[in-house]
């Protein structure tokens, strides 16, 4: 092996020492980054939750969250600012919470939304005008002038009256029981006064509009699918490992508007106008 040959050779040595030094070098480098960057990542990237019931309930509702629990050391429903060691939260009234957790090593969790909007602790409403005077021997229905109506979980079938008749034949007063409950129990209950009058006397009408508004009820989860980024598109919740969507089905409202002055030409009453008679 000539000089050239013996210097060549020692060169190639040197590149490969050098070589092998520096990957050794940046191996470490990667090592102790991607440790570092992992020890900054907390345990719980997303938590999961479930409802005790999605359904309309006069009862409170359960968040419980559902992670395991060997990792967290806290809990938080009001998006970090006050935590508790407990993984459930009762809820008594409709409102809007934001769930972190906190593991082990203090590092704190994305923040998931969390809506309830199916307690309904609220009984129905039963309006009519009382008493009422009617003229003796006329027709009457007893749900004319009544209002039912419940904002949250709806009218549980229709109202109850007892008793259920009226004979408009013999004057006197006569009173009225309205029943009425909603689809999750609370019950409401008032009493009516008519007075069937004989004396001559002149009917009078008014009138109000009634117009129907549409609006979302009873939630429920659809269009689910399956997620392994840990991230919903826009719209979507993740529960339970599932991105879902919230949809709701859709309920009437009636609106009313203002009642008009009273006249005594007759008023016929339609499903866009109420009409209410009085007897003077």
């Amino acid at each position: 092996m000539n000089d050239y040959q013996k210097v060549n050779h020692k060169s190639i040595k040197i590149i490969l020492i050098v070589v092998m030094v520096l990957s050794i070098f940046l191996a470490i480098l990667f090592f102790y980054l991607n440790n570092d960057y992992l020890k900054k990542q907390p345990l719980v990237d997303y938590p999961k939750y479930t409802l005790s019931t999605t359904d309309w309930t006069s009862d409170s509702v359960i968040i419980t969250v559902t992670n395991d629990s060997k990792d967290i050391s806290g809990y938080s429903f009001d998006g970090g600012v006050n935590f508790q060691p407990g993984n459930t939260l009762t809820v008594n009234e409709n409102s809007n919470y934001t769930l972190v957790i906190k593991d082990i090593n203090d590092r704190l969790s994305k923040s998931i939304p969390i809506v309830v909007r199916n307690i309904d602790k609220t009984p129905p409403e039963i309006i009519f005008a009382n008493p009422t005077t009617i003229q003796i021997n006329s027709k009457y229905n007893l749900r004319t002038g009544v209002i039912v109506k419940d904002n949250d979980s709806g009218i549980n079938n229709n109202y109850v009256i007892t008793p259920n008749t009226i004979d408009t034949n013999i004057p006197g007063t006569y009173n009225f029981t309205y029943s009425v409950f909603d689809k999750v129990g609370n019950y409401t209950e008032k009493v009516r006064t008519i007075i069937v009058s004989d004396q001559l006397a002149h009917t009078y009408y008014r009138s109000r509009s009634v117009s129907y508004e549409n609006y979302l009820c009873e939630p429920y989860l659809c269009n689910c699918t399956n997620t392994t980024s840990g991230t919903c598109p826009t719209g979507f919740t993740l529960s339970e490992g599932k991105c879902c969507s919230t949809c709701h089905k859709t309920c009437k409202n009636k609106i009313y508007g203002e009642w008009g002055k009273w006249q005594k030409e007759r008023i016929v009453e339609s499903p866009t106008l109420e009409v209410e008679t009085k007897i003077e």
